[in-house]
Formats: C-alpha cells, sequence, structure tokens
C-alpha cells in the first residue's frame, strides 16, 4: 500500500511540475480574436480582418461594449494593449474600421522600433 502511495504521489509531482513549466512557455502569437457580441461588432471585426493583413506575430483583440441599439463602443488591443476605443454606430464602420487598422500598424511599427532599442550596448550607461 505505501508503495502505491509512494509511486501515485511521485507520478502526481511530476505531472504538475511539467505541466506548470509547460504552461509557462507556450505562447501563441498572430491570433486575431473576436470578442464582439452584437452585429455591429461583428461587422466591424470582419472588415478589420480583411484589411490588416499580416500582423507581424501580435495577438489582436477586438473587444464591443454594447450601448444601445444603433451603436457599440469597440476597443482594439495588440497585446494587451489598448489602441484604439471608439462609438461606433452602422453607417461609419468603414472609416473607424480603417483608422483603427491604421493606429495597430502604427502601434506595431512603434514596437519593433523601441525592442530594437532595448539590445545589447543601445541601452546606455546611465549618463546620458
Amino acid at each position: 500500500m505505501r508503495r502505491i502511495f509512494l509511486v501515485l504521489s511521485v507520478f502526481l509531482l511530476l505531472f504538475f511540475s511539467f505541466n506548470h513549466a509547460y504552461s509557462e512557455e507556450l505562447e501563441i502569437k498572430g491570433l486575431v480574436i473576436n470578442q464582439t457580441k452584437a452585429k455591429i461588432g461583428r461587422d466591424f471585426f470582419k472588415i478589420f480582418f480583411q484589411e490588416l493583413g499580416e500582423h507581424d506575430k501580435h495577438n489582436i483583440t477586438i473587444k464591443e461594449l454594447i450601448t444601445s441599439r444603433t451603436s457599440s463602443w469597440l476597443e482594439v488591443y495588440v497585446d494587451l494593449e489598448k489602441v484604439y476605443r471608439q462609438a461606433i454606430r452602422p453607417q461609419n464602420i468603414d472609416q473607424h474600421v480603417f483608422e483603427s487598422v491604421r493606429r495597430v500598424k502604427q502601434y506595431i511599427a512603434y514596437t519593433k522600433i523601441n525592442g530594437g532599442l532595448k539590445e545589447g550596448d543601445l541601452i546606455g550607461n546611465g549618463i546620458y
């Protein structure tokens, strides 16, 4: 009985330690996540996804907050950073999609530039 308990406890210890280590290293990049609820949000997401094209392995999330029958607040996040938030009506979805895509691409370019400055000797020595 002790042997079964010992084997079972070792197995559980190894299983949970491996599972924990594996979950910390696993990260999926390049997703466009749709968290919309109404037709306005679904239409926005459909056009946004078509206009976006390649997005350089960043996770992009579109969230919708419903305010009334004819409008919604839409938020666009890139890697958990909010880059766009606007109240949208069905009449002007295209205009807001183009603006949000422009801001997403701007943010991705900004992170590329700043990511390169944090490498090696470009950090600085603290004097300047």
